[in-house]
């Protein structure tokens, strides 16, 4: 046996828990509706619309043009700036336009990968992935102020 391996065993044993379900009531405290669902999405689009020729717009592009194209990415500092989070890439239709270019160059290399070589498909996302973290951690440095 080799010291520090890990191993994973089955317990013999079992046990059931019932619970009572839910009523109508719990249930509809605990999911979003349809319509409070559908008045996120449009209040979401207005805060999009007023956010999208902000300074804090123009450097959205700015990091997506410096990902898309591998190059290094200049120091945007803003004072102020608005706080963004969760619609970074929506602020902005070139952005948008960007990142949604990636994801479908992405999934066709995954899908192609998969009739060549099925081996390859977690190498192969993992490479066409490239635009989507460093987005993230390009943003995330920019929201704290780095």
């Amino acid at each position: 046996s080799n010291k520090g391996s890990k191993r994973l065993r089955f317990s013999g044993s079992s046990e059931l828990i019932t619970i009572e379900p839910n009523s109508g009531e719990e249930k509809s405290a605990a999911w979003y509706t349809n319509t409070k669902i559908s008045t996120f999405k449009k209040e979401n689009c207005l805060i999009c619309q007023a956010l999208r020729n902000t300074r804090t717009a123009k450097a959205m592009k700015l990091i997506a043009h410096s990902v898309s194209t591998g190059s290094p990415q200049a120091n945007i500092h803003i004072r102020g700036k608005e706080s963004i989070h969760g619609i970074e890439h929506l602020i902005s239709p070139a952005v948008s336009e960007c990142a949604l270019r990636w994801r479908w160059k992405t999934i066709k290399r995954v899908l192609e990968a998969q009739w060549i070589d099925p081996s390859s498909v977690a190498q192969i996302s993992t490479i066409n992935s490239r635009f989507s973290k460093e987005w993230c951690y390009r943003v995330a440095r920019f929201q704290q102020g780095d």
